[in-house]
């Protein structure tokens, strides 16, 4: 029997990079839990690290905000998409200056390869997506 992987709860990094990007998570986590207050098989998280290989806790995302549906179990501290069986159908990145090429060029591919029907990115400053260089 091989021994179980450990998949840390905490990325070890920051939520925001910046006060604006901060507000923008807060408030878009906030809006979706009401949204969704009264559907308890859909699961709103905010910086919650999201693991897509079993046994790799290396081969992770965190999003700034995704939304599951069809969870009928309780909250949870990490998201394993081999347990959940669900793959979020709508994750978002918040620009800032030192996380928007990466938002674009790796997060958002990412989440369309694993099947994240909607992908938004927003850029609270309007600064960063338009340099798209």
């Amino acid at each position: 029997m091989s021994a179980a992987v450990e998949c840390p709860d905490c990325a070890g990094e920051p939520i925001a990079t910046n006060q604006a990007q901060l507000q923008v998570i807060t408030y878009a986590s906030s809006a979706f839990e009401m949204h969704f207050r009264d559907c308890p098989d859909v699961h709103v998280r905010g910086d919650m690290i999201l693991y897509y290989e079993e046994g790799s806790p290396d081969v992770k995302v965190v999003p700034e905000v995704f939304v599951a549906r069809c969870i009928t179990e309780a909250p949870r501290s990490s998201y394993r998409l081999w347990e959940v069986a669900v793959v979020p159908q709508f994750a978002m990145e918040v620009a800032s200056k030192s996380t928007f090429r990466r938002d674009r060029d790796e997060k958002c591919p990412l989440y369309e390869r694993l099947g994240v029907q909607e992908r938004w990115r927003f850029d609270p400053e309007g600064e960063c997506c338009k340099r798209q260089t």
